[in-house]
């Protein structure tokens, strides 16, 4: 919930379970009011799909980038993610997952493909993912982007729904999640087009 996909890829808000190793690209949050994935979950605060309301949803749409995280390890596993137990409570965690997860070496290349810089990556990474109002809808505080938000997190934002699909069941308020991005650096490319180098 707190990326808003499953393992494998899996949307939350179109199944409770992981289902496919070729997830569909083609869903939206009209039936979803965070009580699939949670209104501050990664994916749906940098593509909200139309449901963020600060914009009509070609405009929101313009935001948008071609963009791919590849992940590294330049220290190979002792254990891989798959075979890590699973841990109910932050102790069980600590106890039992903690520790056979690597201390360094390991990553996300992040890669972005921008018309605009300002109006596509700054955009989304300052008016959406570290805006605890966004979406705008239902109006509110929704928490920043648990994966790359910056900025502070207040208890009682981030709200995960108890139990899927059903808004009887309430809200889990969480302990604040974020920090979770440690950046170790970063650069603008210009990548001509091929039209651009055949005119030169």
């Amino acid at each position: 919930m707190i990326v808003g996909r499953f393992e494998d890829g899996t949307p939350v808000t179109l199944s409770r379970t992981a289902r496919s190793a070729a997830p569909p690209n083609n869903f939206n949050y009209t039936n979803d009011p965070g009580t699939r994935c949670p209104l501050h979950g990664h994916i749906r605060k940098t593509n909200p799909r139309g449901s963020g309301g600060a914009e009509p949803e070609m405009a929101e749409r313009a935001h948008l980038m071609v963009r791919r995280g590849i992940p590294f390890e330049d220290v190979k596993r002792a254990v891989l993610p798959s075979e890590l137990p699973d841990a109910d409570t932050m102790a069980a965690f600590l106890e039992k997952v903690a520790p056979l997860l690597p201390e360094r070496g390991v990553g996300l290349l992040f890669m972005a493909y921008n018309h605009s810089i300002g109006e596509q990556f700054r955009f989304t990474q300052q008016i959406w993912a570290n805006n605890t109002n966004f979406p705008t809808k239902p109006v509110g505080a929704h928490g920043l982007d648990p994966v790359i938000g910056q900025g502070a997190n207040r208890p009682g934002e981030q709200k995960l729904p108890k139990a899927w699909d059903d808004a009887t069941a309430g809200t889990l308020d969480t302990e604040p999640f974020g920090g979770f991005v440690a950046m170790k650096g970063g650069e603008y490319f210009f990548s001509p087009s091929l039209t651009f180098l055949l005119n030169l």
